[in-house]
C-alpha cells in the first residue's frame, strides 16, 4: 500500500513538472485549455461508468450484472429507435428508455427470489427490445436512418 502512495505521488510530481515545462510555450496553451480538460472528463466520465457497473454488481449479488445483461442498453437502443421514428432527440429517448428498463426491472424485482432470476429476466428483456428495435427499423423510412 504504502508503494503504491510513493509510486502515485512520484507520477503527480512528473506530470505536475512536464506540464510546468509547457506553461509559456504555445503548445502549453494546447496542452492547459484542450487535453486537460478532456483528460479530466475521461477520468469522470470512466469513474461514474465503474461505479455504476458496482452498483448493479452490489445490489444483486451478482458478478455478472451488467446494463447489457439487465436490458438497460437495450432498452436505451429501443428509446432511440422511437425518438428517430417521432423526430425528437435520440439522446433524449436513450434516457427515458434506459430509465423506463430500470423501472422496469425494479417493478418486476419483487417477483423474483433471486438474482439470478431477475439477471434471466434482465436478459429475455434484452431479447424483447432488440426484436423491438429491428421491428421499427423496419417501419422506418429510409430517410429517418
Amino acid at each position: 500500500m504504502q508503494v503504491a502512495v510513493i509510486f502515485l505521488l512520484f507520477l503527480a510530481a512528473f506530470f505536475s513538472s512536464f506540464l510546468f515545462l509547457f506553461w509559456h510555450d504555445p503548445s502549453g496553451a494546447v496542452l492547459w485549455h484542450l487535453r486537460l480538460p478532456q483528460l479530466l472528463l475521461i477520468l469522470g466520465y470512466g469513474g461514474a461508468l465503474s461505479l455504476s457497473g458496482t452498483f448493479y454488481q452490489n445490489a444483486l449479488n451478482n458478478p455478472l450484472a451488467e446494463p447489457f445483461t439487465l436490458g438497460v442498453s437495450s432498452g436505451a437502443a429501443l428509446g432511440v429507435g422511437f425518438s428517430l421514428l417521432f423526430g425528437s432527440s435520440p439522446e433524449l429517448g436513450a434516457l427515458a428508455g434506459g430509465l423506463l428498463t430500470v423501472l422496469l426491472l425494479f417493478a418486476f424485482s419483487a417477483f423474483f427470489r433471486d438474482s439470478l432470476s431477475l439477471l434471466l429476466f434482465g436478459v429475455g428483456l434484452s431479447s424483447f427490445f432488440s426484436a423491438g428495435l429491428l421491428f421499427l427499423f423496419a417501419l422506418m423510412p429510409f430517410r429517418t436512418l
